[in-house]
Formats: C-alpha cells, structure tokens, sequence
C-alpha cells in the first residue's frame, strides 16, 4: 500500500469528504451516525486495499481483473471510491 493511502497528501480533501457526509444529517446524534458510517467505510477500503498487497502475484492471476486495474486500486487512497 502506498505512503498516500496511510497519509494523505491533501488533509483537506479527507475534511471535505467527511462533511459532506454528515452535511445531510439534522441533529447532532445523526450527525455522529453519519461520521462513523463514513469512517467505517474508509476503514474497510483500508483493509480491502492492504489484503490486495498481501496476495502473492500467483494468485492475482485468478482474480477475473485485469493487473492494471487490480494495481489502480491498490494505489487508491481509503477516503476514495
């Protein structure tokens, strides 16, 4: 996984995502709904994205994707789709 994925080059983009997911939210408690959700999911890409560094080369060969798309998502950061 790449430097980019761990820290962010542009902290203000990470600022701008997360407000725009609990800019939709009313209260206070659906605000904090809302940041965890989007933490959540930003933790999970995390993840996905480190098991990808894990597998051997081997095996990427039997995942039905191409290896330029399987590096494009390695090289994601979390906070992207």
């Amino acid at each position: 996984m790449t430097q980019n994925a761990i820290m962010p080059t542009k902290p203000h983009l990470l600022a701008a995502t997360a407000r725009r997911a609990v800019n939709g939210a009313r209260g206070l408690g659906e605000r904090w709904a809302a940041l965890r959700r989007t933490l959540a999911l930003w933790r999970e890409r995390a993840r996905s994205r480190a098991d990808l560094d894990r597998i051997p080369a081997h095996r990427l060969n039997d995942l039905p994707f191409d290896k330029s798309m399987i590096s494009s998502e390695r090289n994601k950061p979390f906070w992207r789709a």
